[in-house]
């Protein structure tokens, strides 16, 4: 039962930075990565001159959080509301 309720704040923190993303036009592309003989890891890249976070399709929803808050935490956040629980994960002094 924990264990459900751990994944269910977990898809909820998921959503909550998918949401920031968008708010901040950083386009969200969940795919699978790499193959057997190519490792591809998730992070942030420039397509065409936009910001594209490339997600691996294969991650559960931690691994997506952690993936999400190291890449936005280089955007200017000063100007965008976030909860302050979000805001406080999204320092760059934050431990994931």
């Amino acid at each position: 039962m924990a264990e459900k309720a751990a994944e269910q704040d977990w898809d909820h923190l998921l959503a909550d930075l998918l949401v920031l993303a968008e708010r901040l036009d950083v386009r969200v592309r969940r795919e699978a990565l790499g193959d057997e003989e190519t490792e591809v890891n998730s992070g942030l890249a420039t397509v065409e001159g936009r910001p594209v976070l490339f997600l691996d399709s294969r991650i559960d929803s931690r691994e997506a959080v952690e993936v999400l808050l190291r890449e936005l935490r280089v955007f200017h956040l000063d100007d965008v509301y976030l909860r302050p629980a979000l805001r406080r994960l999204l320092r760059p002094d934050s431990e994931d």
